[in-house]
C-alpha cells in the first residue's frame, strides 16, 4: 500500500544524530512510501537526501502556538494528501498532533529527548509556560490517538509517570547507526593517521556532538588540560557545532591548549573516529546517543557517562567505561586509564564494535515502519 509520510522537525535539519535516523528512514523505509519533510534544511541535507525522493517545503512556526502555522499545514496535508504525519521535536508538537486530527490522519512523534529538555527559562513564568505547553502537548496525544516512539525505556518510564499517555500506543524503538559502513572503516586506521597527520606515538581523544551545555564540553575541556600536563603526544579532537563554540574557543586560547582541534561539522566522521584512540562522550542527559554507537562500531574505546541507554549499551569494563556525570575527577581518571593502557583500549575497542551489530539502522528503521503500520491500521479501523 502506498502512502505519504510527512516528517516535521524544528530547527534546521543539517548534522546531528536526528538527522543521521531520518537519512536512515529515507533510505531503508519501504519503497512505497513518498517522504515530505516539512522543516528548515541546510542545502548538505538536502542534497544527502536526494537519492530518496525527499520533497522539501520550509515550514516553521513563528512560536510554539501559530494559528497561522497550523492552518498552513492542515491545508498542506489535505493538498498533498499526507497519509501520516510523523514528528520529531517536541516545538512543532502541539501544532503538528493538532493539524494531523483536524485533518483526519495519524500522526506519530518520536521522543528523542525528555520533552521538558527543549525549553529552557528557570523563571515561573517560563515554567508555568512550558508546563501548560507540555501538558496541552499529552493531552493532544491521547485525543489524536497519537503513537509515541521512546528512543530509551529510561525516558519512557520517566515521562509515562507524568502524562497521560495511552500505554497501547508507546513504543521503544532504539536509535541505531551506520553499522557497516563505520565499522568498514576499522581496517582503514593507519592510513587515516597518515591522512590527519598522527604520529604512531600520539593519543588522539575524540568527541562528536552537538556543542552544547547538555553534552559536558566543558568539563572534558578540564579533564584534557589537566591531563595534558601530566601526559604528552596528546590531541583531544572536538566534531561538531552549536551554541558553544565561542566559549569552547575562549577556553583553549586562554589555557594555550594548542592540541586541541575544532573540526567542525563533518561528513567524515567515521574516518576521524577511526583515527582515534578514545572516545568521550561526558553528557549529562540522553537517550541512545548515535555518536556513541557510531564510535564503538569503529572500534574506539569509549568513555561515556552512566546517563540514557548508555548503561544497555556499555557494559563497564567489558566493552567501553562508564562514569558519573558532572565530574571532572571521573573524566580525568578515565583518560589517564586508557591512555596508559593500549592494551585495555584494544579490549574495550573490540568488545564494543561486537556490541553494537545489534544496533544498526535496519533495525531501527524496521522498528519506525511498524509503528507506522500500526497507525494507519488504527485509522482505518
Amino acid at each position: 500500500m502506498a502512502y505519504r509520510v510527512a516528517v516535521l522537525y524544528a530547527p534546521e535539519l543539517d548534522v546531528g544524530g536526528v538527522e543521521e535516523s531520518l537519512k536512515a528512514l529515507f533510505r531503508l523505509g519501504d519503497s512505497d512510501i513518498e517522504w515530505f519533510v516539512l522543516a528548515p534544511a541546510s542545502a548538505r541535507f538536502v542534497e544527502s537526501t536526494k537519492a530518496s525522493g525527499v520533497r522539501f517545503v520550509l515550514w516553521r512556526p513563528k512560536k510554539i502556538w501559530d494559528p497561522s502555522a497550523l492552518f498552513g499545514l492542515i491545508g498542506y496535508f489535505r493538498q498533498h494528501k499526507i497519509s501520516l504525519a510523523h514528528i520529531n521535536s517536541p516545538e512543532v508538537s502541539v501544532i503538528a498532533k493538532l493539524a494531523a486530527w483536524l485533518s483526519g490522519i495519524p500522526s506519530v512523534i518520536t521522543i528523542h529527548l525528555s520533552p521538558s529538555e527543549y525549553f529552557q527559562g528557570t523563571s515561573f513564568v517560563a515554567r508555568f509556560k512550558k508546563g501548560v505547553y507540555l501538558w496541552v502537548d499529552a493531552l493532544l496525544s491521547y485525543i489524536a490517538k497519537t503513537h509515541i516512539i521512546f528512543n530509551s525505556k529510561q525516558t519512557k518510564a520517566i515521562e509515562i509517570k507524568k502524562f497521560p499517555y495511552s500505554l497501547g500506543r508507546t513504543h521503544i524503538v532504539y536509535n541505531g547507526a551506520d553499522v557497516t559502513g563505520f565499522s568498514a572503516e576499522k581496517k582503514n586506521r593507519i592510513t587515516n593517521r597518515k591522512i590527519f597527520d598522527v604520529g604512531p606515538e600520539t593519543t588522539v581523544i575524540s568527541f562528536v556532538g552537538r556543542l552544547e551545555k547538555q553534552k559536558g564540553l566543558d568539563l572534558l575541556l578540564r579533564a584534557f588540560h589537566m591531563v595534558s600536563q601530566t601526559h604528552s603526544n596528546l590531541r583531544l579532537w572536538i566534531i561538531g557545532a552549536g551554541s558553544k563554540l565561542q566559549d569552547i574557543m575562549d577556553y583553549i586560547e586562554e589555557n594555550k591548549m594548542e592540541n586541541v582541534v575544532l573540526w567542525g561539522s563533518r561528513e567524515d566522521v567515521a574516518k576521524l573516529l577511526s583515527a582515534s584512540d578514545v572516545f568521550v562522550l561526558p553528557s549529562q542527559y540522553e537517550t541512545m546517543p548515535i555518536a556513541l554507537l557510531e564510535a564503538m562500531a569503529v572500534g574506539v574505546a569509549s568513555i561515556a557517562t552512566a546517563v540514557g541507554e548508555n548503561n544497555l549499551i556499555i557494559n563497564n569494563g567489558v566493552n567501553g567505561l562508564l562514569i558519573p556525570t558532572e565530574s571532572v575527577a571521573e573524566i580525568v581518571q578515565a583518560l589517564v586509564r586508557l591512555i596508559e593502557d593500549p592494551g585495555l583500549r584494544s579490549r574495550l575497542g573490540k568488545a564494543g564494535a561486537d556490541t553494537v551489530t545489534q544496533f544498526s539502522f535496519e533495525r531501527m528503521v524496521a522498528g519506525v515502519i511498524n509503528v507506522y503500520r500500526a497507525a494507519l491500521m488504527q485509522q482505518k479501523n
